[in-house]
């Protein structure tokens, strides 16, 4: 099934560890948070979205993960539900390119889509997993799909401007001392670590960007202690 992409709206992508919708509440908050940036006002009420999809999800057993979309436009809701397929491959280490995109609204989860979705998928046509958004300025901002963290000397940075803050990013947040920064993607051609966040996968670490080996190409220490925590609400939904 082809994913509802309406010309405006807002969405949220979530997933279930077993029956458990991770941070569902910090989703609906974005998700409220994203119709205000862009002068939208939701069709219905968080508590009756939050109803809606609860409805959706407990259709399903819990045996698999899903991955839940949440679409809203100015006159409804549509919560989309798939099977979450994820290549373990991808936490021992994946590539990323950088591209000069910047999206209309970067702080709103908010259609048109067309930037990130476009920067991802050019992505992927070179054989990369993610693409590093850049601005005009030659900062990078965040992942087409996801948010941003570096390394570098044993402290761990991430972006705070012109970006969609994560759910899942912000759990890394409340995990471990994060210091905020501009960074160009030479710095990051440079850093020890580099790991994105999303909800889908938690912690991905990434081992080349534009060609350029980060860590020696091996998953560094945090991202590893990271990754392992996001892996632990799977053990605990088994």
């Amino acid at each position: 099934m082809k994913p509802f992409r309406p010309e405006f709206g807002v969405f949220e992508t979530m997933r279930t560890y077993g029956h458990d919708i991770f941070k569902l509440d910090e989703h609906l908050e974005r998700l409220s948070r994203s119709a205000e940036i862009v002068y939208m006002e939701l069709p219905k009420s968080l508590a009756d979205i939050r109803s809606q999809i609860e409805s959706e999800v407990s259709q399903y057993d819990g045996t698999f993960p899903v991955r839940i979309r949440v679409v809203a436009t100015t006159d409804d809701v549509i919560v989309e539900i798939y099977p979450l397929k994820i290549d373990n491959d991808v936490f021992c280490g994946v590539s990323a390119t950088c591209m000069e995109v910047m999206r209309d609204h970067p702080e709103a989860k908010a259609f048109p889509y067309d930037k990130s979705t476009d920067a991802h998928d050019e992505a992927t046509r070179l054989g990369h997993y993610e693409a590093l958004l850049v601005d005009d300025r030659g900062y990078v901002r965040e992942g087409a799909y996801s948010n941003l963290f570096w390394v570098k000397d044993g402290t761990i940075f991430t972006t705070d401007r012109q970006i969609l803050r994560g759910v899942t990013r912000q759990v890394v947040i409340d995990l471990v001392p994060v210091s905020f920064a501009e960074v160009t993607p030479e710095d990051l051609y440079d850093a020890d670590e580099v790991f994105i966040t999303k909800t889908t996968t938690g912690v991905v670490p990434i081992t080349q960007i534009d060609g350029h080996v980060i860590g020696g190409n091996q998953v560094g220490p945090v991202a590893e202690k990271l990754k392992l925590h996001f892996l632990e609400f799977e053990r605990e939904a088994e």
